[in-house]
């Protein structure tokens, strides 16, 4: 063999060697292995967050969760351990009635003032529409089927209003008689005294018959 084609066979393996090489550079690599293990996020590595409710009753400034246990409430005052059967705060007040009396009586004042302004924030007024179109009903109710005004401190009227209206509290004896059953007089009386101008041969009726007719209907409206 020549010299000239040695060259050549040599020039014709670089060549070649070159190409593979290029070939092999253009491949695009895949992610290695560990590479993809090092991105993905195992279900364990997750942090997961127990979610508390916030506590609402005023006990619990006397209470606090034992570590690792739902069921089982520690005394903050003599850490005594109370055990919840419930989501109620009943046997925790308990607690605290029975074991610690000062802080159940400063807790109780508590509780009751708390308890009073909400009522008085939710309390429908008496001069709301609901309120008198409620307290119109009871008077019809009372008028109609000839009942005693003491109907109106009835426990059962009381529950029942209170299904039908919770934020709404039925008025005393005193305000139905000194307004709402007065109002209503009024308002038959001036209806009657309409009606008695219209109707023919009213210059007969005297004003001692007109103070009859308003009697009667005063005395139909307060009829107990």
């Amino acid at each position: 063999m020549s010299n000239s084609d040695v060259n050549n066979s040599r020039l014709t393996l670089m060549n070649t060697n070159s190409s593979s090489s290029s070939i092999i550079n253009s491949t695009p690599t895949s992610p290695s292995t560990s590479s993809i293990c090092s991105t993905s996020t195992s279900p364990l590595s997750i942090t997961t967050r127990r979610i508390v409710k916030a506590k609402r009753s005023l006990v619990w400034r006397y209470f606090k969760n034992m570590k690792d246990d739902v069921l089982n409430i520690e005394c903050v005052l003599c850490s005594s351990v109370i055990t919840r059967k419930s989501t109620s705060t009943s046997n925790l007040l308990h607690h605290i009635q029975t074991q610690h009396n000062v802080e159940y009586q400063h807790l109780n004042k508590v509780m009751k003032s708390h308890t009073q302004t909400s009522d008085s924030t939710t309390r429908l007024p008496l001069t709301s529409d609901r309120s008198i179109h409620l307290t119109k009903l009871i008077a019809d109710f009372i008028i109609y089927n000839f009942l005693s005004l003491s109907i109106v401190e009835s426990p059962h009227l009381q529950a029942i209003l209170a299904e039908i209206e919770p934020s709404y509290i039925i008025p005393g004896r005193k305000y139905f008689t000194n307004n709402v059953l007065q109002e209503m007089c009024n308002e038959v009386r001036q209806k009657v005294y309409e009606e008695l101008q219209q109707a023919p041969g009213n210059k007969f009726y005297t004003s001692d018959d007109l103070e009859i007719v308003y009697f009667y209907c005063f005395m139909y409206l307060f009829n107990n």
